[in-house]
């Protein structure tokens, strides 16, 4: 009887230690890796957006100077100041 007991004991804890092995390899670090792409993938999406937006600002910015710039009666002004 205590050799059934012994053994059943020893049975459940390997039970248990290997439902929480397979738990934190089949669900944790795969749930873990996941995430850390995601915010990764997420900064870059934030810092490609900031680019963009910066580009397109400096780009306007040099549109307006250069419309500012072939204005007829400004460009007038300038060469006879």
């Amino acid at each position: 009887m205590r050799s059934y007991i012994l053994r059943t004991r020893i049975v459940f804890a390997l039970l248990i230690v290997f439902t929480l092995f397979l738990t934190l390899y089949g669900v944790f670090l795969p749930m873990e890796k996941e995430i850390e792409n995601n915010l990764v993938e997420n900064f870059n999406l934030v810092a490609q957006t900031k680019t963009d937006t910066f580009m397109s600002t400096i780009d306007k910015n040099i549109q307006g100077a250069k419309s500012l710039s072939s204005r007829t009666v400004i460009r007038n002004k300038i060469v006879e100041y």
